[in-house]
């Protein structure tokens, strides 16, 4: 288990976390399901999800399968656990109210493959005619068929993507570019705090913390401190790294 501000949350991928419909945004009111799937075989897995109110076990909720009744307070960051206590990979899932969702990867991709980012309405199941995408808040494409390609992706197309039109505007969602052993946990806080940990074994560990905008990184032996980095970061840091054998 990862540790970020006390909370323990699932590290090290073993088993893989299927949504279906394959995005990490939903609209209220629709249809989603998830299933833990470990080369075919769903048994002695359960589904867990941490939100505002905390880490939950949904083997009683039976939210594997939720049809008709999404609701925003669905939104959270799910996983498969194994009774001994083996991770899949955590999916940050966004359920709005709003009339715009973004499709994008559910999981993070390959540099060097292409991704296809897909602005959506609620009411019209095809694709927004025309749409304005952005990264990390600046608009970077202006599009008529409500796609975005990417025909092939490199590390500085990483970012925290949304669109806008006329019908309105999406939720945001991270696109992580990885390469071997990279786990993405993200963590969607009270009063809206998003925290987003990018732990990368064969390489440096990086981690960016979304709220404050502070990215530092590495671990010890390569460590340098930023201005705005708190003591608690510092320790959090240590026990990313000892997690991944890196201290």
């Amino acid at each position: 288990m990862c540790y970020i501000n006390k909370i323990a949350l699932p590290c090290l991928s073993a088993v893989s976390l299927t949504v279906n419909p394959n995005r990490t945004q939903h609209f209220i009111k629709t249809s989603v399901s998830l299933s833990c799937e470990e080369k075919g075989n769903s048994t002695g897995w359960r589904l867990m999800r941490y939100t505002e109110k905390g880490m939950e076990d949904l083997v009683e909720s039976k939210w594997v399968t939720k049809s008709g009744s999404t609701q925003t307070q669905d939104s959270g960051v799910y996983w498969c656990e194994s009774g001994s206590g083996e991770n899949s990979n955590a999916v940050n899932i966004t359920v709005t109210g709003g009339d715009v969702i973004l499709e994008t990867p559910v999981h993070p991709v390959t540099e060097g493959d292409t991704v296809t980012l897909v602005c959506k309405h609620r009411i019209n199941i095809s694709n927004i005619i025309k749409a304005d995408f952005y990264k990390d808040g600046v608009l970077i494409r202006n599009e008529t068929t409500g796609e975005m390609t990417i025909p092939v992706v490199s590390k500085s197309d990483e970012g925290f993507y949304k669109c806008k039109s006329n019908e309105g505007e999406s939720p945001g969602s991270w696109v992580t570019l990885i390469g071997k052993k990279m786990i993405i946990i993200t963590i969607r806080k009270v009063l809206s705090q998003l925290y987003t940990v990018h732990l990368q074994q064969c390489f440096p560990v990086l981690v960016l913390w979304a709220q404050r905008g502070a990215c530092f990184g590495l671990c010890p032996s390569t460590h340098t401190p930023v201005s705005n980095e708190r003591p608690d970061d510092r320790l959090i840091v240590n026990q990313v790294c000892k997690r991944l054998g890196n201290i």
